[in-house]
């Protein structure tokens, strides 16, 4: 019953950019994967797969040298009904589970499979991932903000992550001193 439920969750997310048709649904039901991410896993995925978050919360990453020490920066948050399309992976980015998540997983040969199949779902997919695309433009508004103009910008945009991530996550996101964004 859970995964029918996350599984209608998922179609309401698509359809939001039009009606997907009951042979476009029975299509994607034999294709998608639900997972459940546990808190610190790392999601695992092939080049050019797609991952919709239904519930819960994953940081993007990147692991870098500084000195002697190994560090990690937060590039994004992706929270509920947001995606992640995998491009040709670095092997220094990542994508971690911040809380326990749900997530649908389409593999990318079958998305070019359902293409095939059901053409008006590329349309579908690209209007889904440009919208996505547009809401990941934040951080690059935030160069001209103060420490406290990104602070509350941040709650504004992200809310979950402004409750539930530790504030150096954050901290490393907007670009601020932790002190600095605990006196704000």
């Amino acid at each position: 019953m859970e995964h029918l439920n996350y599984e209608n969750q998922f179609y309401a997310i698509l359809e939001n950019t039009g009606p997907l048709g009951p042979a476009l649904r029975h299509a994607l039901r034999s294709i998608i994967q639900i997972q459940s991410i546990k808190k610190g896993k790392i999601l695992k995925a092939q080049p050019f797969d797609l991952h919709i978050i239904l519930e819960g919360m994953v940081i993007k990453r990147r692991d870098y040298t500084a000195g002697n020490a190994i560090r990690s920066e937060v590039l994004d948050f992706i929270g509920s009904n947001e995606a992640i399309y995998h491009t040709a992976t670095e092997y220094d980015i990542y994508f971690q589970a911040e809380l326990d998540s749900i997530a649908i997983l389409i593999r990318q040969p079958d998305i070019v499979s359902i293409i095939q199949y059901h053409p008006r779902f590329s349309g579908q997919l690209n209007a889904f991932l440009s919208h996505l695309l547009s809401e990941r433009t934040f951080r690059g508004g935030l160069i001209n903000m103060s420490s406290k103009e990104k602070k509350e910008a941040f709650w504004r945009h992200y809310p979950l992550a402004a409750r539930y991530c530790r504030i150096k996550d954050i901290c490393s996101f907007l670009g601020i001193n932790p002190n600095t964004y605990s006196g704000l």
